[in-house]
C-alpha cells in the first residue's frame, strides 16, 4: 500500500477516537492505537502526566534528535455524527480531520518509515486546553531538539510567528436578594458586564490586516436561579499580544479597574522563529512556500522559548473546531514529501 493511502486510513482512524478533554479514557485508547501502529526497531515510550496520556516515538533512543516532530491527538467537541470519517472531494471530513489527527498521521508514516536519520515524533493529548500538561511538561524533561515542526495545519506554509496567549478570569461579587425585589440585592452578572466594557475599552477594533493585540470575550458565568439576584459571576477573556506589546503593562491596566478579581488562567509567550534561520531556510526552499505569521498559537512555544527552533507546517484545511472541518488529501500528500525531503538532509 503506498504511503498516502496509509495516512489517508490512520487519519480516518484517528478521527473515530472522541478524543476531548473530558474523556480520559478515549484519550487512552487513542494513544493505546498509535503505539501498536509502530515496527519493533522504533523506539515507543507511552506516559501519562495529569491524567493527560502521550506517545513519543523515535528512531534513536534519545532526547537529543536532530528533528522533533510534534502534535496532538485531542479535538474539541462535536456532535455524533462528526467522529465518522467521510472522503469526498479530494478531502477528508470529521472532527479534528485538519486540527490535526491528519498531521499526526502524516508524522507517524515519516516514522513508520525512517531507520537511519535521528527523528522523533511526540503526540500529546492537551493541546487544545494550553498543552501545559503535554508538551509544556516534556519539554522540561531533558528534551533538546535541533528543530521541532509541529504538522499543525497551515496551509503548507511555514509559521514562524504566533501571537502570545493571556487568558484572565475576571470576578465580581454583589449582594444576593429575591428576584422579584432586586433593589434590595447588587446584581454581580451586571456588575461583571460593566467591568467587561471597561477593559474592551483598551483594546482596538479587531482589524484581519492588522498584526496588533486582540481581546475576546469567551465565557461568561454566574447567578444559581431565576427568581435570585445574583451574587457572583465572572468572565473569561482571552488576550492574544504581539511582539510591540508588553504583556505586564495589559495587566497593570486592567489591574486598575476597581471592584474586581483577576486570575490568570493562562500566560504564553509568543511563537517568534528566525527566518534565517538554516533549517527554516532549507524547509522553505524544499517546500517552495513561505513565512507566514499566524493569530492562533500552538504548544511549540513551550519549545521556542527555550530557544530551539520551531514552526508549524502541516497540511490545507478548514473549519476547525466547526461543522465540515476537512482537510486536503492533496497537500497530506505534498507535506508527506515535503518533510522527507527535509529529513533526507539531516
Amino acid at each position: 500500500m503506498e504511503p498516502l493511502k496509509r495516512i489517508i486510513n490512520t487519519t480516518s482512524d484517528l478521527i473515530k477516537f472522541q478524543t476531548t478533554k473530558d474523556n480520559p479514557k478515549e484519550l487512552k485508547r487513542c494513544v493505546e492505537f498509535v503505539a501498536k501502529q509502530f515496527p519493533k526497531n522504533i523506539h515507543v515510550t507511552k506516559g501519562i502526566n495529569k491524567n493527560k496520556p502521550y506517545v513519543i516515538i523515535s528512531v534513536n533512543k534519545t532526547k537529543t534528535p536532530k528533528l522533533l516532530l510534534t502534535g496532538h491527538l485531542d479535538v474539541i467537541e462535536a456532535e455524533q455524527d462528526q467522529y465518522e470519517p467521510k472522503i469526498r472531494g479530494g478531502r477528508i471530513y470529521g472532527r479534528g480531520s485538519a486540527d490535526m489527527k491528519a498531521g499526526a498521521a502524516i508524522g507517524m508514516q515519516v516514522l513508520k518509515e525512517e531507520t537511519e536519520k535521528d527523528i522523533a515524533l511526540m503526540l500529546t493529548t492537551d493541546e487544545e486546553i494550553g498543552g501545559a500538561d503535554g508538551i509544556g511538561f516534556l519539554s522540561t524533561q531533558g528534551w533538546k531538539p535541533k528543530i521541532v515542526l509541529s504538522v499543525e495545519p497551515s496551509e503548507q506554509k511555514i509559521n514562524i510567528k504566533e501571537k502570545g496567549v493571556l487568558w484572565l478570569k475576571i470576578k465580581t461579587t454583589g449582594k444576593a436578594a429575591h428576584g422579584s425585589t432586586p433593589w434590595k440585592g447588587e446584581n454581580a452578572i451586571d456588575k461583571v458586564i460593566k467591568k467587561y466594557f471597561e477593559i474592551k475599552k483598551m483594546f482596538p477594533k479587531p482589524n484581519p490586516k492588522k498584526w496588533r493585540v486582540t481581546m475576546n470575550l469567551g465565557l461568561i458565568k454566574g447567578g444559581q436561579a431565576y427568581n435570585k439576584v445574583p451574587d457572583w459571576a465572572e468572565i473569561g477573556i482571552d488576550i492574544r499580544y504581539t511582539e510591540k506589546d508588553d504583556v505586564e503593562e495589559i495587566l497593570r491596566k486592567i489591574k486598575k479597574v476597581k471592584d474586581i478579581k483577576i486570575e490568570i488562567a493562562q500566560k504564553q509567550p509568543m511563537l517568534d522563529t528566525d527566518e534565517k534561520d538554516i533549517y527554516m531556510k532549507r524547509l522553505r526552499k524544499i517546500g517552495k512556500t513561505r513565512f507566514r505569521k499566524e493569530t492562533g498559537a500552538s504548544d511549540i512555544r513551550f519549545f521556542a522559548k527555550k530557544g530551539v527552533p520551531a514552526a508549524d507546517f502541516g497540511p490545507v484545511g478548514a473549519n476547525y473546531h466547526g461543522k465540515n472541518e476537512w482537510v486536503s488529501i492533496k497537500s497530506m500528500g505534498s507535506v508527506y514529501q515535503i518533510l522527507k525531503e527535509f529529513i533526507k538532509g539531516l
